[in-house]
């Protein structure tokens, strides 16, 4: 559905995870307290408010639009769910958890990049959470070059963040995944299934540098 077709309660839902992503987050909150929902995002491990509503027939209705649009199962009232979605405009796969509360149903939704996730993923078998620079002020970081060469034996100039009012002068923005997985794939010879171990920390590690998402040191921390 085009946001110009949704209803306002649809549109502010939607709205939702396009600001946890800008914001670099990894997971959002969406919990109702009485008289009141809260919306929370968590960006570098720390969980922060971006909106509260407390107009009573708004939450209401709100609320019942963000289980619709998360795939829950409305028939359902206070049992626990899950589900996975995408949002429009978010190059993201959302993965979305209900649990009852005292005061309705709490929703939290977890933000994993697409291109991180294959069609054939039964789950990772070691995964990284590392700092990802910040764009606004990430600039080329020559004296890592050695590191870089002695890591992973690339002649590459990675990029480093120094600190903005965008970051809050961290130097970072949100969190890149490293991880190896185990995945089902076919053999040509004889067009059956088996388990396969498919990527890796350090080749994760080394795509994000060249990419400039993370800095030689964050990159090189595990090796």
């Amino acid at each position: 559905m085009s946001q110009q077709n949704q209803s306002p309660f649809e549109t502010n839902f939607h709205d939702v995870p396009r600001r946890a992503a800008v914001l670099g987050a990894s997971d959002l909150h969406i919990e109702p307290f009485e008289g009141r929902v809260v919306i929370r995002v968590r960006v570098d491990g720390v969980l922060g408010a971006i909106q509260e509503i407390v107009d009573a027939p708004y939450i209401e209705r709100f609320l019942q639009q963000a289980k619709r649009a998360c795939r829950f199962d409305m028939s359902r009232i206070g049992t626990p769910q899950d589900a996975r979605f995408q949002a429009s405009d978010v190059p993201f796969d959302l993965r979305a958890s209900l649990m009852p509360t005292l005061f309705g149903e709490k929703i939290v939704l977890r933000l994993l990049e697409r291109d991180l996730i294959e069609a054939n993923l039964l789950f990772a078998s070691a995964q990284r959470l590392v700092p990802k620079n910040c764009s606004e002020c990430a600039r080329e970081d020559f004296d890592a070059v050695p590191l870089v060469n002695a890591v992973f034996g690339e002649q590459l100039v990675p990029m480093r963040s120094g600190g903005c009012a965008s970051c809050n002068h961290t130097g970072v923005r949100g969190r890149v995944l490293f991880f190896e997985h185990i995945a089902r794939e076919t053999v040509p010879e004889t067009n059956q299934k088996q388990l396969v171990s498919c990527g890796s920390l350090k080749a994760c590690a080394l795509e994000a540098l060249k990419k400039g998402e993370v800095n030689a040191q964050n990159a090189s921390a595990f090796y």
